[in-house]
């Protein structure tokens, strides 16, 4: 091939790619012009329907870190801005109009809307076109507005904690007292301290907190030593405990109780110490491994001379004389919720609990003490154990009664 030739394809490839690379270039610019078209337009169809904010967001984020700015989407931010703070200007002078101290919260809603907004647009600024075009913004000052709106708004909350917490207190609703929590607890995302804030918090506490008492009542005609009567009384209730709801198991001196929970105790049984004595037939079946004789007593083997072996099941008998020693302890009754010790129980609910002591012993009558099951082998090894008294056997009844209390408390 003749150098003439070459240089001929080389400049061909040369001009093809100058050709392919402009068509990609004008293709690229035709979908950038697209793209900011439509944007624009989605843009300008948000400031028509009043969603200022929206266009704003748009529009800064199409404007953010680009150095060739379109003056349309400039003039198109400029006029989102105008609109939107015009507007929560207007909304502000009508709600200070109506004298509410209940609309400082939407007052303060608004200036925070204008502050995030121009804190959005302050860092583009000044905003240039590539054509010179240069975007104009007026900020509005509304730092002192906003401290004073705060004041206000902090003051509704604490007036309206105070008239919560008096209606709660006159007409003994804990509700309002809780709806006053609420309100002192909006403070702090305003003042870290305002006012009497504290003291209020505490009142609108006592107030609207719910106290439960504990107690036990005996009605099973038996005598329950006082010890163990204080073992159900000395619960721990701490995992009941909730913001507005507190037990206690000890009467608070001058405390008034709003509910009281009684556990009523009306079956009391303990059974008498009781051995029972079974006798039975224990079946021990050995598999051992044994080699296969002829009828001679000659051991037989395989084709390869390996001794021909197989697995032989023996079963063993054996008399066994089993003691069981049982003792039990029930408690039953009804926890009851009352308003007051003089009322009927608004809600009752059954309880019940058993306290066992069982011990299973044996021995072996008949047969051989190594050729017994497992299970019957445990019991050959176990011993003759004394009864617990009455009193142990009650105190193990009464700490399963307290879970199943606190169980019951917990779902109620």
């Amino acid at each position: 091939m003749s150098n003439l030739h070459k240089k001929s394809i080389v400049h061909s490839w040369y001009q093809f790619t100058i050709k392919y690379l402009n068509m990609k270039r004008k293709i690229l610019l035709w979908v950038l012009s697209i793209f900011l078209f439509v944007s624009c337009a989605t843009a300008t169809k948000k400031i028509e329907s009043g969603n200022y904010d929206a266009a704003i967001t748009q529009l800064v984020k199409q404007l953010k870190g680009k150095k060739s700015k379109k003056s349309n989407s400039i003039m198109l931010l400029e006029t989102a801005f105008h609109k939107a703070n015009e507007a929560d200007l207007r909304s502000i002078r009508a709600y200070k109009a109506e004298a509410q101290a209940s609309n400082w919260e939407q007052i303060l809603t608004i200036y925070n809307r204008i502050d995030n907004r121009q804190n959005k647009i302050e860092p583009l600024t000044p905003l240039t076109a590539k054509d010179g075009y240069l975007g104009r913004f007026n900020f509005v000052n509304i730092e002192e507005d906003k401290r004073l709106a705060k004041v206000q708004v902090a003051d509704y909350y604490i007036e309206k904690a105070k008239s919560l917490i008096g209606k709660s207190k006159t007409s003994g609703e804990k509700i309002y007292a809780r709806q006053a929590v609420d309100y002192l607890y909006k403070l702090d995302l305003l003042f870290r301290s305002y006012k009497d804030r504290d003291k209020l918090l505490g009142e609108a506490y006592m107030y609207g907190t719910e106290y439960t008492l504990i107690e036990m009542q005996n009605n099973t005609f038996q005598i329950i030593p006082f010890h163990v009567e204080d073992i159900i009384l000395n619960m721990d209730v701490n995992d009941l405990q909730q913001t507005f709801k507190k037990y206690h198991t000890v009467a608070e001196k001058n405390r008034v109780y709003d509910q009281y929970i009684i556990a009523n105790l009306r079956e009391l049984n303990i059974s008498p110490e009781r051995e029972k004595t079974k006798v039975y037939e224990d079946v021990f079946e050995e598999e051992k491994e044994e080699v296969v004789k002829d009828g001679k007593g000659r051991i037989l083997r395989d084709s390869a001379g390996k001794e021909i072996r197989r697995k032989v099941k023996t079963k063993y008998t054996a008399t066994i004389e089993e003691v069981t020693q049982l003792k039990t302890v029930q408690i039953s009754g009804q926890l009851e919720w009352l308003a007051s010790k003089k009322n009927l129980a608004s809600y009752s609910k059954p309880i019940s609990v058993e306290a066992v002591f069982e011990n299973n012993f044996a021995k072996i009558t008949k047969g051989n003490i190594d050729k017994v099951s497992e299970n019957c082998r445990k019991k050959i090894n176990n011993r003759y154990l004394p009864f617990p008294d009455n009193n142990s056997m009650l105190i193990d009844a009464v700490e399963k009664l307290k879970v199943v209390m606190k169980e019951s408390i917990r779902q109620r």
